[in-house]
């Protein structure tokens, strides 16, 4: 059986040129794009050498190729990529002559088929008409006299039989019907797919070279392609008081070409996307009259912070304008190299690749923020003594069960504390509660005052002593004419505030033993201030 395989280039290749084969040896893997590097050891003649190699990204940024000889006497005077439509044409004619007789012998098995069913609907049609007119005689007949109840229960047992005989043989043809028309759709395929050239997008990278000596010559290539793309994900996994993190990194490529057995490395850098800055354009300055009512506005402000107290540094806020942020470096570029090398298929397929793991000695509190969530959540705080800094993105959290969740984390540096919530405690129940007390306005200076009492019962269900950390917030004002100010007096003693308006207790609380935790603050405005 003869199977050869046709192929073209449009336009077509430099047949002048030499291939040679420069397998991709290290990848280095950016927020939005790859950085490509080959490498090749050949050995050649003295003299202008034109070389060629084959099948490398189609979607290769051109300006970005760029060679270098390492080793030997040799150097390249140009290169460049080149691209074309490859066309595939697979000749079989002895399986295409036999796919034609396989659909001609199915074409007539549908004909003769439909044939066939065609006449059993016919004969099972008459036989019905046969018996719609004998079951209109009977009552004729006992009429006239005539009820042989014998041959009436003969003729119509023949006719039913017969009609029953021809209903299955209908059901047996559409069912071979059913069977040819699957067979034909098969058959119809395979020949659309053999007679149909394949066509897809083909690159090559041609490179002159000049060599000076016989001696190996030893060449590296390099490029980026788009496509490809990493983000941080890491794994937390607390068995006692330790703390077992793995960083890896989630990579995807659809760049066109295979990364066989290629080092990684994972790089925060961020390459000129070739940014022009703005059209500036005239800025008219207007004056307005100062109004004579103050009107202010209460909003929510998130504090963000990877770090806790003793720490070198938090991370910043993450960017909320896109589903999946950049990668936060703090500031700095970090570059991690994967342990082993890999295998990456061009499919756009998540990938995992380990990076690093450490160990750590958590210390851990249950936490109560009753405003967020009525449950008791446990808190781990850990050192990262990987020597590496943890990149910010999420964190599957893991005990002994198996997952209880995922979070999120900020950049942390070598050497800073961090913080993980390791989920909801089941031996613990809280409730809250909020009232707000009616305006009072002194009579003196007309300045309005509300309070608010805040109420956080706690309630130990569990035969041990557990100690918890109750955290409440207060209203931070920013302008002279809002006061908010604790009450002292009401509220719980034995508290901490802090500039950021959140007051704490540290609670102890004995086997099945309730407590409540009581807040009292007040807001003052002044006569003008609208809004509140």
């Amino acid at each position: 059986m003869s199977n050869t395989l046709d192929t073209r280039y449009f336009p077509p290749r430099d047949p002048n040129r030499e291939p040679f084969g420069a397998p991709i040896d290290e990848v280095t893997l950016l927020e939005d794009r790859a950085q490509v590097k080959r490498r090749a050891r050949i050995t050649l003649g003295e003299g202008h050498h034109r070389l060629a190699i084959l099948d490398v990204s189609p979607i290769i940024q051109d300006v970005s190729v760029h060679a270098d000889v390492i080793e030997g006497q040799a150097r390249v005077t140009d290169v460049g990529v080149r691209r074309a439509i490859r066309v595939q044409r697979q000749n079989k004619p002895e399986e295409l002559k036999a796919l034609l007789a396989e659909l001609e012998a199915l074409e007539r098995r549908w004909a003769d088929t439909n044939e066939a069913s065609e006449r059993h609907s016919a004969r099972g049609y008459k036989l019905w008409e046969m018996l719609s007119l004998s079951a209109k005689e009977i009552p004729q007949d006992a009429a006239w006299g005539f009820d042989d109840a014998e041959a009436w229960s003969q003729t119509f047992g023949a006719l039913f039989s017969r009609h029953r005989e021809i209903t299955a043989h209908l059901v047996l043809l559409g069912q071979a019907a059913s069977e040819i028309q699957r067979d034909h759709q098969n058959a119809s395929a395979r020949l659309a797919l053999m007679q149909k050239p394949t066509e897809h997008f083909a690159a090559w990278i041609e490179l002159d070279l000049v060599v000076s000596s016989s001696a190996p010559v030893e060449l590296v290539i390099e490029y980026v392609v788009p496509n490809a793309m990493w983000r941080p994900s890491h794994s937390a996994r607390l068995e006692g008081d330790v703390v077992t993190f793995t960083s890896q990194a989630a990579l995807w490529q659809n760049t066109g070409e295979d990364w066989k057995d290629v080092k990684l490395m994972f790089s925060t850098a961020r390459s000129s996307l070739g940014t022009e800055p703005p059209m500036l354009s005239d800025d008219l300055l207007r004056a307005q009259r100062k109004s004579e009512e103050t009107v202010v506005q209460a909003r929510e402000v998130e504090i963000q912070s990877a770090g806790v107290p003793g720490g070198s540094k938090g991370g910043p806020k993450p960017s909320t304008g896109v589903e999946l942020p950049g990668v936060d470096d703090g500031g700095d570029v970090q570059n991690l190299r994967a342990d082993a090398r890999v295998n990456i298929k061009s499919d756009g397929q998540p990938n995992f690749i380990p990076l690093f793991e450490f160990k750590a000695l958590g210390t851990l509190e249950r936490l109560v923020v009753a405003e967020q969530a009525d449950r008791v959540f446990l808190k781990a705080t850990q050192r990262n003594t990987s020597g590496y800094p943890i990149l910010a993105g999420p964190v599957e959290l893991l005990r002994s069960g198996g997952t209880v969740g995922w979070s999120s984390i900020l950049f942390v540096a070598a050497g800073e504390r961090f913080e993980l919530n390791f989920g909801p405690q089941d031996d613990m129940r809280i409730a809250r509660s909020t009232r707000l007390v009616e305006d009072e306005v002194t009579p003196k200076d007309k300045w309005r005052h509300r309070d608010t009492r805040v109420r956080v019962f706690l309630s130990n269900l569990s035969d041990s002593k557990r100690a918890l950390t109750v955290s409440e917030r207060v209203p931070v004002s920013e302008i002279e004419k809002v006061v908010i100010s604790l009450l002292e007096e009401k509220t719980t003693s034995d508290h901490d505030l802090n500039e950021d308006g959140f007051v704490t207790w540290k609670v102890e609380l004995a086997p099945y033993e309730r407590k409540t935790v009581e807040l009292h603050w007040r807001l003052s405005t002044a006569p003008d201030v609208q809004g509140l």
